[in-house]
């Protein structure tokens, strides 16, 4: 099936899961609207992705699995991203 092929590798869920980040590490940062946690939105990515690739999803249903998926992803994205900026900049602090 085309499309679990393309969502597990978009979303880039078991290399993400393998970076070595350790679970629950990137939590919500307060004042973010979606007020959801690197590891749920990252567990519940996951969930999404073992659907699509065990081909669970039905097809009324697959439009909004991608949506919230995407969702997901961005959410993961952003907590990464914020999380390498914050560690740059306290290790540059301790070094600096």
């Amino acid at each position: 099936m085309a499309v679990k092929k393309t969502v597990a590798e978009t979303a880039g869920v078991k290399a993400a899961g393998t970076s070595g980040a350790k679970s629950g590490t990137a939590g919500t940062k307060p004042g973010h609207p979606d007020g959801m946690s690197y590891t749920k939105a990252f567990k519940e990515l996951q969930k999404i992705v073992e659907e699509l690739e065990n081909e669970e999803v039905e097809i009324d249903a697959l439009v909004t699995r991608l949506q919230r998926a995407g969702v997901l992803l961005q959410i993961c994205k952003s907590r990464l991203s914020a999380t390498e900026a914050e560690t740059e900049k306290l290790l540059a602090e301790i070094v600096g």
